[in-house]
């Protein structure tokens, strides 16, 4: 069943994810959307605050909660799987997420942040995706040499490819980027290390949301 937003909004009543229900769950709908698609905190709240008054914090809030009622990728075999990474900054350190992209549905099966780039960080990302795979995929890599070593030790074949099937996870990237350079690639010198994992993985889940719906 696709995930409507009226099905949607079932869920989240359903699994009772915000304590307070003063405002309309439409409402903290789109504001997760709107942060998502890319304005800003204040500018999702001072939109929203024309219907229903609303603070950027709590924006903030709907954009993190809303991801635990948005589907899972489903367990299925996959033709190909490209994976990549890019650098990101919280305050002045350097931080990596890492992404995989199913090259035939485009959906994201999974992000990871580390502040590392090795191949323990490929052994651990690669395993948390195949869950999501009945079977032993292709995984398509740039030229990363923490790819080899880790992909062989896990069993899976793999391919070197600098554009064609892993366009699709460049595509991911730019859209990441676009949305972080609002705040130029960089989150806050306070923002704790889960924090940046829990607003990634929002990304993701409404990148998958949006995507099934079209």
């Amino acid at each position: 069943m696709k995930l409507t937003i009226e099905v949607l909004k079932e869920r989240i009543e359903e699994e009772k994810i915000f304590k307070r229900n003063k405002k309309s769950i439409e409402v903290k709908i789109l504001a997760g959307i709107l942060y998502y698609l890319g304005l800003s905190l204040r500018k999702v709240s001072l939109f929203l605050s024309q219907f229903e008054s609303i603070s950027h914090e709590s924006v903030r809030t709907y954009y993190h909660k809303i991801k635990d009622v948005l589907n899972e990728p489903k367990r299925k075999e996959r033709y190909a799987i490209a994976i990549d990474e890019t650098k990101l900054k919280i305050g002045n350190e350097n931080i990596y997420v890492w992404s995989a992209i199913d090259v035939e549905s485009k959906e994201c099966l999974g992000v990871y942040v580390s502040e590392t780039r090795n191949c323990l960080d490929t052994i651990l990302f690669v395993k948390s995706i195949l869950k999501f795979c009945s079977n032993k995929p292709k995984i398509l890599v740039d030229g990363g040499r923490w790819y080899p070593w880790a992909l062989q030790r896990l069993g899976l074949e793999f391919e070197r490819v600098r554009f064609g099937l892993r366009n699709c996870v460049e595509s991911f990237f730019s859209l990441l980027k676009r949305r972080t350079k609002a705040f130029y690639n960089r989150f806050p010198n306070n923002s704790k290390f889960d924090t940046v994992v829990s607003w990634i993985k929002s990304f993701m889940m409404f990148y998958n949301w949006l995507k099934s719906l079209t």
